[in-house]
């Protein structure tokens, strides 16, 4: 189970640990305009795999983190995607955090 933390147009996710499905949370806006995912690791050699739509879409967001320090950006400029985190792909610690910037309204 996730923690999922909404602040204005941008969502927090953290203590990922299961597959997280936006639109499974989200429901009533199943492709959201993302600008940004952004992932924070807990500790050195945190990954992330995030998929669109489902664990059979194709990957959007791959993180590999060397350092605890690592935080790992990508701009997707207000395409619509679905972001869905595979687990069975990450190595997720205790202490990360995965973040959806979302195009405000």
């Amino acid at each position: 189970m996730a923690t999922e933390l909404k602040k204005g147009p941008s969502i927090e996710v953290n203590t990922i640990a299961a597959d997280w499905d936006y639109g499974a949370v989200y429901t009533a806006a199943k492709n959201p305009r993302i600008i940004a995912l952004t992932f924070i690791p807990g500790d050195a050699a945190d990954k992330i795999v995030v998929k669109d739509g489902s664990d059979t879409g194709p990957v959007i967001f791959k993180a590999s983190c060397v350092l605890a320090t690592d935080e790992k950006v990508k701009y997707f400029h207000g395409e619509q995607k679905r972001p869905y985190v595979d687990f069975d792909l990450c190595t997720l610690s205790a202490g990360h955090k995965f973040l959806i910037d979302l195009k405000a309204k």
